[in-house]
């Protein structure tokens, strides 16, 4: 079973990788140029980036990356999990 998650973030490719490593944790990582593997024996997890952009709100302008996870072999709990585990880290602060 895949499942595909996609999402906006206000973040720059630089600013992801530094985060990163916390909100794996302890699972083995690939990191290529545009994204991360976490390959497991039954288990594949792809984190794919895009291009970095920007998006302007009057004088401010924010980073814009658009990722899209690819969960292979992993069930709808463990996919929300990880999810949850993931946007922790990465909200502003610390989570």
């Amino acid at each position: 079973m895949t499942i595909t998650i996609k999402r906006e973030m206000t973040i720059t490719h630089a600013d992801f990788f530094r985060i990163l490593p916390k909100a794996l944790k302890n699972n083995q990582y690939e990191v290529s140029l545009n994204g991360v593997t976490i390959a497991e024996t039954e288990k594949r997890l792809e984190i794919k980036l895009s291009p970095e952009s920007s998006r302007s709100i009057g004088a401010l302008k924010l980073p814009v990356t658009n990722l899209e996870f690819r969960f292979e072999g992993y069930t709808a709990e463990q996919t929300d999990i990880f999810m949850r585990q993931f946007d922790r880290s990465f909200h502003k602060g610390g989570g």
